[in-house]
């Protein structure tokens, strides 16, 4: 699973503790517990693989400090084989810790796992079988900031940075692998991800 990300947009539901109606209130990090977002990192990665894809992603504050984020996405690209495409459809589960225990944003560290199925076709050499699994784990940290940029009916606005890095290891894979080494590989991952919320205290 490609963790690189230049852009996501994201609706998120979030619900405030003790924001006060105050103008240093308004600039103030919202503390957002229940985020969905639709990440279109996946649409950059599938065009760097000569393709296209989407992804969602949804997390969620089970505890102070402790939160749980699930992904599922999908991606239709090239491969290094004359005339042999790869459909993929991928799923991540991530355990995080954020150290301010503001919500879902500052300084956090986290591991967790992903799984992408791939099948292979066209009119090229389809590998035989036409199909792999790679399952891959790692550790995940990073930095967010949420810009508040006004509130309407109820709802809040702004914008979020989120800067992370971390390192992928490779734990289950098949023979196939090396036709997707520009999609799923080993090593240090860094990304950085810009935000547009739509959300509810």
């Amino acid at each position: 699973m490609l963790f690189l990300s230049v852009l996501s947009v994201q609706a998120e539901t979030a619900e405030s503790t003790d924001i006060q109606n105050s103008p240093a209130a308004s600039t103030a990090d919202p503390e957002l517990r229940s985020v969905f977002s639709i990440d279109t990192s996946y649409l950059f990665s599938g065009a760097d693989n000569n393709g296209w894809g989407i992804g969602i992603t949804y997390e969620y504050m089970f505890f102070p400090h402790f939160s749980i984020k699930g992904g599922l996405s999908h991606m239709t690209f090239f491969t290094e084989l004359p005339d042999v495409y790869c459909t993929s459809v991928g799923v991540s589960l991530f355990a995080n810790y954020y150290f301010s225990n503001k919500g879902l944003s500052g300084f956090y560290a986290g591991s967790g796992c992903s799984t992408d199925f791939f099948n292979y076709f066209g009119s090229g050499d389809v590998p035989d079988p036409p199909k792999d699994t790679v399952i891959c784990i790692g550790p995940v940290a990073g930095y967010k900031h949420t810009f508040q940029l006004g509130e309407h009916f109820k709802r809040h606005f702004g914008l979020m940075f989120d800067i992370y890095n971390g390192w992928q290891f490779l734990i289950s894979n098949s023979d196939n692998l090396y036709n997707d080494v520009t999609y799923s590989q080993e090593g240090w991952l860094f990304g950085v991800k810009f935000k547009v919320l739509v959300g509810r205290k």
